[in-house]
């Protein structure tokens, strides 16, 4: 290639990554800009895939650095975690060493939020760590907040309820500094989070509330999902199932409208819990089907052992209903693929959701046998997690057939 192709080939390069870190920018954008955003990534998708290959395969780093940090948000919500990983960990394994700071700590919490997206803690512990050390190094409070955020959803899906706090109200003050109500809203949202887990109701809906202000001032159509969300659960631990069915429903909607895939999965699971505090059994297995799908596609193992806690309590109430000990076998099939997922990940239950479990754990026993549980937890105590998703999944569809005679 002459002076001039080259000079021309890095034109055309640098047009094309200007034109996608500016639609990616929309992704935190308002209610209008979020959707469209998504639309023209979608569109751009193989374009994008393509030029990460080709700047991976001619050695360009500072591009595939840019295009990670542009688009891992995006990848994320359109469940495409799983096939990007490996461009993702070669570019980072090799950084140029002119690199920016700052764009290196960019890429490295893109990175971290994929192997969050795939509960994958460690990794993602290991690059949001990286990523806080960096903007520390260059001074980047923003950056910083992005980050320390970030390690407190790990600390907290860890169980580490005291640091989660510490690094979220230590990100809502760089927020606050920083004059960003879109980071604000985000760690008061995980503020919040943390204090329903600590099962402190009153703290939480006030974090929530607080973030949902925001978030609607913001037009943050995905950050209003997840306050719908949250505010749900606390109107479930009330006893308010149906407010807490519209709050998941308007959350369901707003992140359909995105093509959130991840999100829309999350929806579900909860939908599912919810219908079955009001006794909906068939909408409840609907919406768990949907939810063990699309956690199966975007490979959240954190969802797929939430799915799994949810085809559990299904399945026993249908147990129950029935007194059929086949019914409670695959209750138990349910428990075992639970626990056994959540053993793979690291990522324990809350004490007081520990301690549930494990009472459904010996009712089923007294249902099944003991020798009959023990089996099925041996079974999958060793399995990789793919074969878990797939056990999962085929249990909740055997159900699903089962069942369609009786309605029929």
């Amino acid at each position: 290639m002459t002076n001039l192709e080259t000079v021309n080939a890095d034109d055309a390069l640098a047009r094309q990554l200007d034109a996608i870190e500016r639609v990616a920018a929309g992704l935190t954008g308002d209610i209008d800009a979020q959707p469209r955003a998504l639309a023209e990534l979608t569109a751009l998708q193989p374009a994008a895939m393509s030029l990460l290959e080709r700047c991976q395969a001619d050695g360009r780093g500072l591009a595939s650095l840019r295009l990670i940090a542009a688009l891992a948000r995006f990848w994320w919500m359109r469940g495409l975690g799983p096939r990007v990983r490996p461009y993702v960990d070669a570019a980072l394994a090799a950084i140029p060493a002119d690199a920016d700071l700052g764009l290196v700590a960019a890429a490295r919490r893109g990175a971290a939020e994929l192997s969050y997206a795939r509960a994958d803690y460690r990794a993602a512990r290991r690059e949001y760590e990286a990523a806080t050390a960096l903007a520390r190094a260059r001074g980047d409070a923003r950056a910083e907040a992005h980050a320390t955020n970030g390690l407190g959803m790990v600390d907290r899906e860890q169980g580490r309820y005291d640091d989660a706090d510490t690094r979220h109200a230590r990100a809502l003050e760089l927020y606050t500094r920083a004059g960003d109500d879109w980071g604000r809203a985000h760690a008061l949202n995980n503020l919040g989070v943390v204090a329903y887990r600590r099962a402190q109701l009153e703290r939480a809906l006030e974090l929530h509330e607080r973030a949902l202000a925001l978030r609607e001032r913001c037009g943050d159509l995905q950050g209003v999902a997840s306050s719908h969300g949250n505010l749900a659960l606390i109107h479930r631990a009330r006893g308010a199932f149906a407010r807490a069915r519209a709050l998941y429903l308007e959350g369901l909607r707003a992140r359909e409208r995105l093509g959130d895939t991840w999100g829309v999965a999350g929806s579900r699971v909860c939908l599912c819990h919810v219908e079955l505090e009001l006794g909906q059994l068939d909408t409840a297995r609907e919406h768990l089907r949907a939810a063990v799908r699309g956690f199966v596609e975007v490979g959240d193992d954190l969802g797929v052992a939430e799915s799994a806690e949810a085809a559990l309590e299904l399945l026993t109430r249908v147990a129950t209903a029935r007194d059929e000990t086949r019914a409670y076998l695959d209750a138990a099939a349910a428990l075992a693929l639970a626990e056994a997922t959540r053993d793979r990940i690291h990522a324990p239950l809350p004490e007081r959701q520990a301690a549930e479990l494990r009472e459904r754990a010996s009712t089923i026993s007294a249902h099944v046998g003991a020798q009959a549980l023990g089996e099925l937890r041996a079974a999958v105590a060793a399995a990789e997690l793919g074969e878990l998703r797939a056990r999962l999944r085929a249990l909740v569809e055997r159900d699903a057939e089962a069942e369609a005679p009786t309605r029929a």
